[in-house]
């Protein structure tokens, strides 16, 4: 199970992210700030980690920076147009605010992988035999 970090200020969209999460087999560790989110990342292994780009004491960017020194894949989550953001930060995978959740969902499988997926045995491929023409 892919445990994923979110950072998150707006306490019911934090909420409502970490239940869509849950419910679609990730463990779920959520901080309201950079300084926050450092200290579950000091503490506790992620996977990956979904973060928002203005909080209320300031901007993501060191953390997404530590996340990506460490190896371990983030998405931005904002309203905030790439050109506003650092260009080392720019190419970074963004969901733009507002999103549904099942976007969310999709975003982050395509950024770190559905271990469960992963694990699962590929399907049976069967032969065709088609009759000659």
């Amino acid at each position: 199970m892919n445990r994923v970090l979110i950072v998150e200020d707006d306490r019911s969209l934090a909420s409502m992210l970490s239940d869509v999460l849950v419910q679609s087999g990730y463990e779920v560790e959520c901080a309201r700030d950079a300084a926050t989110g450092e200290a579950v990342l000091a503490a506790k292994a992620v996977d990956a980690a979904i973060l928002d780009v203005r909080l209320e004491g300031g901007m993501v960017f060191p953390l997404a920076r530590a996340l990506a020194a460490r190896g371990i894949p983030y998405l931005l989550a904002s309203s905030t147009r790439r050109l506003d953001m650092p260009p080392d930060l720019r190419w970074q995978p963004l969901i733009a605010k507002p999103y549904r959740p099942e976007q969310l969902v999709t975003a982050l499988r395509a950024l770190c992988g559905d271990l469960a997926a992963r694990n699962r045995p590929a399907p049976a491929r069967t032969t065709r035999r088609h009759p000659a023409v």
